[in-house]
């Protein structure tokens, strides 16, 4: 009677043995070992990019703090350069005061002749307006060398920008040494380009 069972020999029962050993193994390493080496990867690229994204995080905060000063000092530049600069107000006090500030000083006005504003333009910008504004006066007035002396100190003595320009001094009297002096007064002042816009 034949059962249909073949009997292994003791060599096949150790290579069907190994193979389930083998196969046992593989699948446990799948489930065991597999998830903890994948997750030991991961672990080890988040912490390459949370290094990364770190040096990155001080390398922009530097960069911020040496932005913000370079602002800083660009700011103060241009709150030094526009203080140089009169405003429409200060412009219009500053002619107003001409005639007080020359009888302050002891000299008789002859003429005050204001002049029309003129506009700075840009040659490099095709003629387009900086925002500048000039604006002249002609005084004219007699009196001695140290009153005129007197009166240009007092105008110097305003910390925005003053040019005097055409400045003529000529002997009016020779017995008590009156001077009669013609000046240009020129003065820089910036456009509010907020008003200018309304």
């Amino acid at each position: 009677m034949n059962t249909g069972i073949t009997k292994l020999n003791p060599r096949s029962k150790f290579v069907a043995l190994l193979s389930v050993v083998i196969l046992v193994g593989f699948m446990a390493f799948n489930w065991i070992v597999s998830p903890q080496t994948t997750y030991l990867r991961a672990a080890r690229l988040y912490g390459n990019m949370v290094g990364d994204a770190g040096k990155m995080t001080t390398v922009i905060k530097g960069q911020m703090v040496t932005k913000r000063k370079e602002a800083s000092q660009l700011n103060d530049e241009i709150a030094l350069v526009q203080g140089r600069f009169f405003t429409a107000k200060q412009a219009a006090e500053f002619f107003l005061d001409l005639e007080p500030i020359a009888r302050q000083s002891n000299c008789n006005l002859d003429q005050l002749t204001f002049m029309p504003p003129e506009s700075i333009s840009h040659e490099s910008d095709g003629g387009e307006a900086s925002g500048i504004v000039v604006k002249r006066s002609v005084i004219s007035f007699t009196s001695t060398y140290g009153n005129v002396i007197d009166f240009l100190a007092k105008l110097n003595s305003y910390s925005q920008r003053i040019a005097i320009t055409d400045l003529t001094i000529e002997l009016d009297d020779m017995k008590d040494e009156r001077l009669h002096c013609r000046m240009t007064i020129t003065i820089y002042l910036i456009e509010d380009t907020e008003k200018k816009n309304e």
